[in-house]
C-alpha cells in the first residue's frame, strides 16, 4: 500500500478507529493496556451501577458482528438470556433469519435492554453507532 494513502487513512480516521475496525497491525498505535482498563472500568459501572452511559459505551467501542455470545457475554459482564417473543426485533426490517437467537441483557437503571441478534452463535447484524444516541 502507497505511503500516501496510509497517511490520508490515518489522517481521516485516526489510529483508535482502525484499531476498533479489527484492522491488523493497529495495536502498535494504540495502548492496548489503557484500552483494556477503559474496558473494564465501563464494564463494571454497568453490572455494578447499570450506568446507561457505561452500557452504551460498551456498546459502541468492544462489540462488533461476528463475535461469539461467550465474548459478547464477558463484555457485558454477564450473561444474556433468549427472549422468547422477537419478531418485534427480527421482522422490522434487519437481514435475519428463521432460526436467528435474540438475547437480552440486564437493563440499565434507565431501564434500557440490549437486544442482541446471533446466527450459528455470532453476533449478526450489529452497528455500534447506533447506540450512540439511542439511550
Amino acid at each position: 500500500m502507497n505511503v500516501g494513502v496510509i497517511a490520508i487513512v490515518f489522517a481521516i480516521s485516526g489510529c483508535e478507529s482502525l484499531y476498533e475496525a479489527g484492522v491488523p497491525g493497529m495495536t502498535q498505535f494504540v495502548d492496548v493496556e489503557s484500552r483494556r482498563g477503559e474496558a473494564e472500568h465501563f464494564r463494571e459501572q454497568y453490572v455494578e451501577d447499570k450506568s446507561p452511559a457505561a452500557l452504551r459505551w460498551l456498546l459502541r467501542h468492544e462489540i462488533r458482528t461476528g463475535m461469539t455470545f461467550d465474548a459478547v457475554n464477558h463484555v457485558l459482564g454477564h450473561d444474556g438470556r433468549p427472549e422468547s417473543d422477537h419478531r418485534w426485533i427480527t421482522t422490522k426490517g434487519g437481514h435475519y433469519r428463521r432460526g436467528d437467537h435474540v438475547y437480552k441483557w440486564s437493563p440499565d437503571s434507565e431501564g434500557n435492554v440490549p437486544y442482541l441478534v446471533f446466527r450459528d452463535g455470532m453476533l449478526v447484524n450489529f452497528d455500534p453507532t447506533e447506540f450512540e444516541d439511542q439511550f
